[in-house]
C-alpha cells in the first residue's frame, strides 16, 4: 500500500481518492497556486494504476473530469501517494476550462483560469446550455468534497 501523505500537496504526484467501498481512484495534481490545484481525476482505481503507467504515458484525455480544490493553509491531506512522475511537465496538461450557470437568468458561461491563479476565472464567454453540460462545472471544492466527487462520479461505476 502506498504511504499516506501528511505533507502539502506536490504537483506530479498521484493521489489515491478514497471511495465508500475501500478503493482509491488516482487523481494526478498538474497545477497549483497559492491553495488552489488542479488535479485530474482516472476512471480506473489505484490497482490499476503501474499497469496503466506501463502501458503509455497518462494523458489529459485518459481522466474521467477534473477539478479545483482548495487546502486551507497549514492542513495535511492524508490521501495515499500512489505514484510521483519524475520529470513532471505541467505544461504538457492544460488549464481546462469549466462551465458556470446562472439558473435564473439561464445564462451559461464557459470560464478560462490562468496558472498563476486557479481562485478566479481568468475569461468568460457566454455559451449554450447544451454546450456547459459538456465541460465540469467550475467551484473549489474543499477537501471533502474531492472526496464526494470522487465517489459520485466513480464509486459505482465497477
Amino acid at each position: 500500500m502506498a504511504k499516506v501523505n501528511k505533507k502539502p500537496i506536490v504537483v506530479g504526484n498521484i493521489y489515491g481518492i478514497p471511495v465508500s467501498s475501500g478503493e482509491h481512484f488516482p487523481m494526478l495534481v498538474t497545477c497549483a497556486a497559492g491553495n488552489n490545484y488542479l488535479g485530474y481525476v482516472f476512471p480506473f482505481d489505484s490497482t490499476q494504476l503501474e499497469t496503466k503507467l506501463k502501458a503509455s504515458n497518462l494523458q489529459p484525455r485518459d481522466s474521467a473530469f477534473h477539478l479545483i480544490f482548495g487546502v486551507p493553509p497549514r492542513s495535511r491531506v492524508e490521501w495515499p501517494v500512489l505514484y510521483s512522475l519524475a520529470g513532471f511537465c505541467d505544461q504538457d496538461w492544460p488549464i481546462p476550462c469549466f462551465a458556470q450557470e446562472d439558473p435564473l437568468l439561464g445564462i451559461s458561461w464557459r470560464l478560462y483560469f490562468s496558472r498563476n491563479d486557479l481562485s478566479l476565472w481568468s475569461r468568460r464567454e457566454q455559451i449554450t446550455p447544451e454546450e456547459a453540460k459538456k465541460l465540469e462545472y467550475t467551484g473549489t471544492l474543499a477537501l471533502g468534497g474531492v472526496e464526494a466527487r470522487v465517489e459520485r462520479l466513480l464509486g459505482n461505476k465497477k
